[in-house]
């Protein structure tokens, strides 16, 4: 049995499905068999890793089958944005992967001329704003992994983690550790103090002594 497959780096940008919703997923692999082949690019699972996961449980040999393509990046995005219910927060978050992993495709292989997403079409694409878009970037740039799966978990808002990436690693790695309220409760301290230190009236000039 296949068991050591890996997750591609494009099918880590869509979050798993837990809790109740696997239960189901893998209730109906049971009584119906595995309806859909699970797709490798590079080795590794594009496309189906839930599938996979529910097969190892039943002790089931995954069905797999090849990617034939010459986009795996986009049909990972085509065939996963459409069939989940998803957040903005989640969106935005998936927009800004997915442009950053294109834009390393092209630096890569110019070869290919793949266009950059641009912001305004990951914002059509995704259907969330370029702000949310723009905000979920700065997360992907800089925020610790743990903060990056909390947004894609559904824990905490784009505009959240947004804040605590003000914040060094590791204090964002303890924030992530204590939960999604001391994120939230982190980031409406630094909006606060942001908001009353803009806020100060600024002293007035000194006048030069002659």
């Amino acid at each position: 049995m296949a068991t050591n497959l890996k997750y591609h780096r494009y099918s880590n940008l869509f979050p798993l499905i837990s809790g109740e919703e696997y239960e189901a997923f893998r209730a109906d692999i049971e009584a119906h068999g595995q309806r859909d082949p699970i797709v490798i690019f590079e080795n590794e699972i594009l496309d189906g890793r839930n599938r996979y996961r529910c097969c190892l449980d039943l002790q089931i040999e995954p069905r797999v089958e090849q990617y034939e393509g010459d986009d795996a990046l986009a049909y990972v995005l085509s065939l996963n944005l459409y069939r989940r219910q998803l957040s903005v927060a989640q969106r935005s978050l998936i927009a800004a992967e997915f442009s950053s992993l294109r834009n390393a495709e092209n630096s890569e292989d110019e070869g290919l001329a793949i266009e950059k997403l641009q912001l305004a079409e990951a914002s059509k694409l995704m259907g969330v704003s370029p702000r949310s878009i723009s905000a979920a970037c700065k997360v992907v740039r800089e925020g610790a992994p743990e903060l990056l799966q909390a947004v894609k978990d559904g824990s905490i808002s784009v505009s959240a983690a947004e804040k605590v990436c003000k914040l060094d690693r590791e204090t964002q790695q303890s924030l992530c550790e204590k939960g999604a309220k001391a994120i939230a409760r982190a980031a409406r301290e630094i909006r606060e103090g942001a908001k009353s230190s803009k806020d100060k009236p600024t002293p007035p000039a000194t006048a030069p002594v002659e």
